[in-house]
């Protein structure tokens, strides 16, 4: 059980760094897109970066559903990744509605 839990903890540290390297690279590739673009409007600027996000979770929603029948330590593993993302995007994308 405590082996269990500790895969999970660990695989969960290791996924959230894992994204936020790749999270990094993507608003990256937004920044560059944007100024060869010449596009100034922040919506447009991040929505190549919303796009790839809520690509990443709808897979990853895909793939809980068949773990979820394999079993629970999957599970819960995904459920923690997914949480991760969500409240990581939620923290680095800049709001819409405050001023620059």
């Amino acid at each position: 059980m405590l082996a269990h839990m500790l895969t999970v903890i660990v695989f969960t540290l290791l996924g959230g760094l894992g994204y936020t390297v790749l999270f990094g690279l993507l608003e990256n590739f937004s920044a560059k897109r944007a100024a060869a673009k010449h596009t100034v409007g922040q919506f447009q600027q991040a929505l190549p970066l919303v796009i790839a996000v809520s690509l990443l979770l709808i897979a990853m929603r895909v793939i809980n559903k068949a773990a979820n029948a394999q079993g629970m330590q999957e599970y819960w593993l995904l459920i923690n990744l997914q949480l991760l993302i969500m409240m990581y995007t939620d923290l680095m994308i800049d709001s819409f509605f405050l001023p620059s």
